[in-house]
């Protein structure tokens, strides 16, 4: 199973994936849409991962892992109303994605130019 590249677990009832998803190594692309997932940060080790769906989850923060995915072309947030955080650094750090869909859920960008302590991504990131 070491060489899957495709996995879809679409609509499961489950808050917490298993570590042994991490060695997963030629994973290119997962769908977790409408998962009850709260803690995600164990995806930062699927280096090949092109493609993420997320929609519908119940993440509240994108984890900084997301940043080492530097092969993802493709992130889709939408519908997950519980995204409150998007670190800094985490979209920059995504050298290779094309395609970022987070229709209606975040709202929460940070703007430019205040001198502040920054939680949030900025659209500047983009």
């Amino acid at each position: 199973m070491q060489s899957l590249k495709v996995l879809n677990f679409a609509n499961m009832h489950f808050t917490s994936l298993t570590s042994s998803i991490g060695s997963l190594k030629t994973l290119c692309s997962l769908c977790l849409r409408g998962c009850d997932l709260e803690d995600i940060i164990i995806l930062g080790e699927l280096k090949h991962l092109e493609i993420l769906d997320l929609r519908e989850s119940r993440i509240a923060i994108l984890p900084k892992e997301i940043g080492q995915l530097t092969r993802l072309k493709l992130i889709d947030l939408s519908d997950s109303e519980s995204l409150k955080v998007i670190p800094p650094g985490v979209l920059s750090s995504l050298s290779t994605l094309e395609e970022l869909y987070l229709y209606n859920n975040f709202d929460g960008w940070e703007v430019e130019g205040i001198d502040v302590l920054r939680s949030n991504s900025g659209l500047v990131e983009l």
